[in-house]
């Protein structure tokens, strides 16, 4: 009898249930259904962000579900992380350790390359980039040889996913320009979650370098890394500023209006007139940002990047 498992989020379970309410519930509406904007239901983490055998592949002709258990073992670490951010390194005055602002980052691009909406450049990349990309080499009688000739089964293939989450690790100078303007904003109302929720915007020409991101790492943290931010210039303007309840404010609308717009098909919020709001009125507020020439599927970088506008 098969004892493969079938069930896989492709949104690890830890990670939405720092998006539920008190009860571990999470309001969810499927934007895919166009004629039914107030289609919301009420799910537990273990029932959203899935597919069945998602991670099955074959092996000498059977099912085999190693690469799930990679991800477990990698969520079963990144569930520690997470814990330490809300029970104490998120708190006001305190900043996130070395070790936990990369795993945070780690995180993110895990999940960026996990999700279905990003199938079809995982498969085509699998084919293009071979392990050798990644100096990974094999030998025999003590001559190098290549991996992908050893390894070209559905499973070794897809191992190759998980390796992109860690790439930008692999070159310290990538690594260190990501790490330096990457920090957390708090916000007071609750952050959507979505099934497509690292969110990448591109300003440079340059090819090697990272995109800019936001990410959502609980309902009232957002993970955000700027290349044209720098982020202790960016937490002076905010200290003791004048505006900064309003800006707070703006910028929590702009992020919202981003991940729903980034959103693959699910919406999921843990405050169930959040969702109502948004899901009512996005388009009305969409509308009015293309408008005046802001694209409104980037509106939360709209914002970070004229902060100092905006603050003055």
């Amino acid at each position: 009898m098969s004892s493969e498992s079938k069930k896989h989020h492709y949104i690890p379970v830890f990670y939405i249930k720092n998006f539920c309410n008190e009860k571990g519930q999470i309001f969810v509406n499927d934007k895919s259904n166009e004629k039914d904007y107030e289609n919301i239901k009420i799910k537990y983490p273990k029932n959203i962000f899935f597919e069945w055998n998602r991670n099955n592949f074959e092996f000498d002709g059977e099912k085999n579900d190693a690469i799930e258990k990679m991800y477990g073992i990698l969520d079963n670490d990144l569930v520690k992380t997470i814990k330490k951010v809300i029970d104490d390194e998120a708190l006001p005055g305190r900043g996130l350790k070395v070790e936990t602002l990369r795993k945070l980052i780690f995180l993110g691009y895990l999940i960026k390359w996990r999700v279905p909406k990003n199938d079809p450049l995982v498969n085509d990349l699998k084919k293009e980039i071979t392990f050798e990309d990644f100096n990974l080499f094999g030998t025999i009688d003590q001559e190098l040889i290549s991996v992908d000739d050893l390894l070209s089964d559905e499973i070794s293939q897809e191992y190759k996913r998980i390796l992109f989450s860690g790439a930008l690790f692999s070159n310290s100078e990538k690594y260190a320009k990501v790490f330096k303007n990457t920090f957390l904003i708090s916000f007071q109302k609750p952050l959507f979650a979505t099934d497509n929720p690292f969110v990448e915007l591109k300003y440079s020409d340059d090819n090697n370098d990272y995109p800019s991101f936001i990410f959502p790492i609980t309902s009232n943290l957002l993970l955000v890394h700027c290349d044209f931010i720098d982020k202790k210039d960016f937490g002076a303007a905010l200290v003791s500023n004048e505006k900064y309840d309003w800006f707070i404010d703006v910028l929590y609308n702009s992020v919202q209006i981003t991940l729903m717009w980034h959103a693959d098909k699910y919406i999921g919020n843990e405050d169930r007139a959040v969702l109502d709001y948004y899901l009512k009125n996005v388009m009305d507020m969409s509308e009015k940002l293309d408008a005046a020439n802001v694209n409104s599927v980037f509106y939360a970088f709209y914002i970070l990047r004229n902060y100092k506008t905006l603050l003055t």
